[in-house]
């Protein structure tokens, strides 16, 4: 972009090169003066940059290992007299007030998986698994007295603006608080920015808003039925109540509610294209945007309990599916990430006629993003091949040999016993219906 609009400087032919650069940069003028020194890198091979172990600074030479050293541990903080400094702050309260109308405090922050608002971790499918779709963590005290069920979706409301998300219920957050994160955005959701709660109030030095402590009012949205929609290529989303796009291997993955009492909403996806003509991932190859070869469909349709259930594929390979119910994301359908990726085949045929992952397709909710290793499939080495630890899960499975960022996951389902595992396999498996 900068060598288009004419700046000199950015002749560089590969990643290694911004690195060398940027490694130069942190030992320019820097004498021990500030922590961020990676200077040693800064004459790093390409090879050696491909391969390169992850480097803890300040470095004084490359680290040919993983270590593990405590900052200041001995001192030597980058001050005048090398100590570290205690600065005396008086707590100011919250610029917002709660109030009756606005009685719980909404903290907002980021999850597992994925960082600032998915410009770029929102590109990566698999980073998508573990946590789709904005939500709303609740605790069990509060959902009770406010009729929030897991799964159900909820209307958040501030004196600023509002928001929809999924419910998730947890005695993680404490009674009259509740967290969403920051992560969705308009171009991926249809009201899932929690920035529009938050208030105008910031940080007279640092000009942080009052991300952690904003009023909110919360009840829930009353939908008639909600859908699931796989496809090779993005939708107009404007005539949807709810929708959240998510990118899957091959395509995109959509969760859909409606309110709307005069058009259901398994009649508004029968009105899509991508239901009604074959495409590949981003409607090029052809001015029609369709893929050569032999149509076919099947669908199961029931509008008297609001079910259809519905697919379209070119010989052996799906280009689109829907599954539309009253309630969906109370059971898992993890299964429809790799639909687009793999031959249309029995299993895949099954599941989406029956609206329950059978056979191949039963691996459950993801847990291990490096790796995506569902839930069932750990419950199953827990339940079948006896596993106890960590490193016996990841010897069986792979989960947590990765980044590990899923290891506290894995504890805690090491930590239900044998017969909670089994309990909920058997809740996993069920038919929503």
């Amino acid at each position: 972009v900068a060598l288009r609009m004419g700046y000199p400087g950015f002749n560089f032919t590969a990643a290694a090169d911004v690195f060398r650069e940027y490694a130069r940069m942190t030992g320019f003028r820097n004498e021990g003066t500030r922590d961020l020194d990676i200077s040693p890198l800064a004459t790093v091979s390409d090879q050696a940059y491909a391969t390169l172990a992850p480097q803890q600074w300040p470095l004084k030479d490359m680290d040919r290992e993983i270590t593990h050293k405590r900052f200041f541990a001995k001192g030597g903080f980058y001050t005048d007299s090398g100590k570290g400094h205690f600065i005396a702050v008086s707590y100011r309260p919250p610029q917002s007030r709660l109030s009756d109308h606005y009685p719980m405090v909404l903290n907002t922050g980021r999850v597992r998986d994925q960082w600032h608002t998915m410009t770029r971790t929102g590109l990566a499918p698999q980073l998508g698994g573990h946590q789709p779709e904005p939500f709303v963590l609740v605790n069990p005290q509060d959902a009770r007295y406010l009729q929030l069920h897991t799964g159900a979706i909820a209307n958040l409301k501030s004196r600023w603006g509002q928001a929809r998300a999924r419910v998730q219920i947890s005695s993680e957050i404490n009674p009259g608080q509740l967290f969403m994160p920051m992560h969705w955005s308009a171009v991926d959701a249809a009201a899932g920015r929690v920035c529009s709660l938050i208030g105008p109030a910031v940080d007279p030095i640092s000009g942080q808003p009052e991300l952690k402590y904003t009023p909110v009012a919360i009840q829930p949205w009353h939908y008639l039925s909600e859908a699931l929609l796989v496809t090779r290529r993005a939708i107009a989303t404007g005539d949807f109540d709810y929708w959240v796009k998510r990118r899957i291997e091959g395509g995109f993955l959509y969760y859909l509610a409606s309110a709307n009492k005069d058009l259901s909403l398994a009649q508004q996806l029968k009105q899509l294209p991508a239901l009604n003509s074959a495409s590949n991932p981003e409607g090029k190859g052809n001015p029609q945007g369709s893929l050569q070869g032999k149509s076919n469909s099947m669908t199961f349709d029931s509008p008297e309990r609001l079910q259809y259930r519905g697919a379209r594929f070119i010989d052996n390979r799906l280009q689109s599916a829907c599954i539309v119910a009253t309630r969906i994301r109370q059971a898992d359908f993890t299964w429809l990430d790799g639909l687009l990726q793999r031959d249309f085949d029995r299993d895949s045929q099954c599941s989406i006629l029956s609206g329950k992952a059978v056979d191949s397709l039963l691996t459950g909710k993801q847990i291990c993003a490096c790796h995506r290793v569902g839930e069932l499939t750990l419950i199953n080495a827990i339940k079948e091949q006896g596993c106890e630890t960590v490193a016996q899960l990841g010897q069986s499975t792979h989960a947590g040999t990765g980044c590990g960022s899923c290891i506290p996951e894995l504890k805690q389902l090491l930590a239900n016993n044998k017969t909670q595992c089994e309990n909920k396999y058997e809740a996993a498996t069920a038919n929503y219906y």
